[in-house]
């Protein structure tokens, strides 16, 4: 995300774990006139466990553009919601993409809500992907047939991906790290995206003791209430 950040013109945001909460909120409230379905989607937007990191939107801004538009959707308003982040760090175009990779087993339900999406998934090879987690310590905690059974649920779930989505690339992790200009701009001939280098990433606030942590086992997000429902998709 980094690389497509600073190369594209897409701008990647913080981490967002809500996602999936705002679909479910969202159909609860459907029948809700517009401002009530706006004001629960943004409620969960900004109590996120990690709102601060989203701290630069203004709400108020941000549901006044909500409510005088006319497209009462809840892509609209996870758009207006990115778009205003956008504006908020000045970012040059509009683009913006999502990046939170707990979110990948959620990519079929959100075809639905932005049928126009771009994916870009990155393949890496497998024994490098279990050669990391033992050096990250998360395999010795961890079984190493539930690894085994994630990487084959991702491989599943790229063939589907492949199936229903118009813009689609499967980036090689290796090529793309040794031959990274001309991936870049195979990506952005494919996307039609507008490649500046004009832009830099913004690294994260160390501050945060969490975000040195790399040897931490990875910490259950409370998206994963939801993920019975994934057989509705």
């Amino acid at each position: 995300s980094k690389s497509l950040h600073e190369n594209s013109g897409i701008c990647f945001g913080p981490e967002n774990y809500t996602l999936c909460q705002t679909y479910y909120t969202y159909l609860k409230n459907i029948n809700r006139d517009w401002e009530d379905r706006v004001e629960k989607v943004l409620q969960v937007l900004f109590e996120q466990e990690e709102v601060w990191r989203w701290k630069q939107i203004n709400k108020v801004q941000l549901k006044k553009k909500l409510l005088s538009s006319s497209e009462h959707t809840l892509g609209n308003i996870i758009h207006c919601w990115y778009i205003s982040y956008l504006e908020s760090v000045d970012y040059p175009t509009k683009f913006w993409g999502c990046k939170t990779p707990n979110l990948t087993p959620f990519s079929l339900l959100f075809i639905k809500i932005f049928p126009n999406s771009r994916f870009i998934y990155t393949i890496r090879n497998y024994k490098d992907v279990i050669q990391s987690y033992f050096k990250s310590g998360i395999l010795l905690e961890t079984k190493l047939n539930y690894v085994v059974a994630l990487l084959l649920h991702r491989y599943n779930l790229l063939l589907q991906l492949e199936k229903k989505i118009k813009r689609f690339a499967v980036v090689d992790y290796e090529t793309f790290a040794s031959e990274f200009d001309e991936s870049i701009k195979v990506i952005n001939r494919f996307f039609y995206f507008e490649g500046t280098k004009k832009v830099i990433f913004n690294n994260p606030d160390t501050s945060y003791a969490h975000l040195n942590t790399v040897n931490e086992i990875i910490k259950k997000r409370s998206y994963e209430k939801y993920s019975h429902d994934l057989s509705k998709i």
